[in-house]
């Protein structure tokens, strides 16, 4: 599944928090939205999720299966092939994106196995009602997020990294064509922080799938994703391919530090340096 996000605006009240925003994003890539807290990221996951609806501007997709849609949202596809999501059930939409948001979490006692069923049946996590290509999906998603080692064990007694591959093994049960994950990292200790984003690498490539990626770290959004949109104040100052977008100047202006940026062929990316703050910040 491709994405096109066209002329996005969304207010809360007066306060303009996304100011036209357009992008195009493709299957297979790990697009980052970067940007300091309070930019508009999270806002604009939950208006490319139907979660918010935008003042003005749309949000399509393009090269999405068509298998799961009624007739009814079938008949809404333009003659170029795109579906704007607004016009799709949300049932529909779940089974095309799926989406981790940084405040995801299990409250009650639940095993593993029975969170990750729960994300593909809304009200029974027993096996013993699943079909055997049910039981397959829930195993393989285990499987694809690194947990299957962890599908005996309570989600209460797991470690922050540990439930967020629990919760993405969640997501992957919908068989969806994008994630949207918002700061998968925060809160992890470093190993985790790689762990994590080596997962959402590869699980681009080897399901050929769209990872939208909401963070403010730098340094990760870097190494790990594909294209990089760069945002300050709800507009987007900068995007492309990583390696254009992540220069020295346009991390100065978005995140007033002095840094350097320098190819790493041993992790067949880019490393940022934090040297400390920007001679022209004024705080």
């Amino acid at each position: 599944m491709d994405l096109i996000v066209d002329g996005l605006k969304f207010s809360y009240g007066s306060k303009d928090t996304l100011k036209n925003i357009s992008f195009e994003a493709k299957r297979g890539e790990v697009l980052g939205i970067l940007g300091e807290n309070g930019c508009g990221k999270t806002t604009l996951l939950k208006c490319i999720n139907s979660l918010l609806r935008p003042k003005d501007g749309s949000v399509q997709m393009l090269d999405f299966d068509e298998k799961s849609l009624s007739e009814s949202t079938k008949s809404k596809i333009s003659e170029k092939g795109a579906l704007d999501v607004s016009k799709m059930k949300p049932n529909e939409l779940a089974r095309s994106m799926a989406v981790v948001s940084q405040s995801a979490t299990i409250t009650f006692p639940f095993t593993v196995l029975e969170a990750v069923m729960m994300g593909k049946y809304s009200k029974s996590s027993d096996i013993r009602h699943a079909t055997e290509e049910d039981k397959s999906v829930v195993f393989n998603s285990l499987k694809d997020a690194g947990a299957l080692d962890l599908v005996h064990r309570h989600v209460n007694e797991l470690s922050g990294g540990e439930l967020r591959k629990v919760m993405i093994a969640r997501a992957l049960v919908q068989s969806p064509s994008a994630l949207l994950l918002d700061e998968p990292t925060l809160h992890l200790d470093v190993i985790h922080q790689i762990e994590l984003m080596e997962l959402i690498s590869r699980l681009s490539k080897e399901h050929d799938m769209l990872i939208l990626l909401v963070t403010h770290d730098m340094m990760l959004a870097a190494r790990y994703c594909d294209k990089i949109i760069l945002m300050e104040k709800g507009k987007i100052i900068e995007s492309g391919i990583t390696e254009d977008v992540m220069t020295e100047k346009n991390l100065d202006e978005v995140f007033h530090v002095d840094c350097r940026v320098q190819k790493d062929p041993e992790i067949r990316g880019l490393n940022v340096t934090i040297v400390g703050k920007s001679k022209n910040y004024n705080g």
